[in-house]
């Protein structure tokens, strides 16, 4: 969604620059900057969501481990099945 924003604003940026609005940039020098900068915003979109996900997936085994912790204070299961349940084996 964002990345579709930010292209449409650079569609617009473009209109303006063919119809003089700015000076400042040569669309015929300076265009792969555009480029340059879209790669940079789904970059740091996808970084974004992948550290969301780790911190969501973090806190998700803190729990299991809360979880397991709790069964093994109540004599529920043993040590060598909390072991092998937070090393994902069972």
């Amino acid at each position: 969604m964002k990345t579709a924003i930010w292209l449409i604003l650079i569609g617009f940026f473009i209109w303006f620059l063919n119809l003089g609005f700015f000076s400042f940039f040569n669309f015929g020098r300076d265009w792969p900057l555009i480029l340059v900068f879209i790669g940079v915003l789904v970059l740091i979109d996808r970084l974004t969501l992948m550290l969301k996900r780790r911190k969501y997936l973090a806190k998700k085994d803190k729990k299991n481990i809360k979880k397991l912790l709790s069964e093994l204070e109540k004599g529920k299961i043993g040590v060598d099945d909390v072991i092998k349940k937070i090393k994902g084996e069972e």
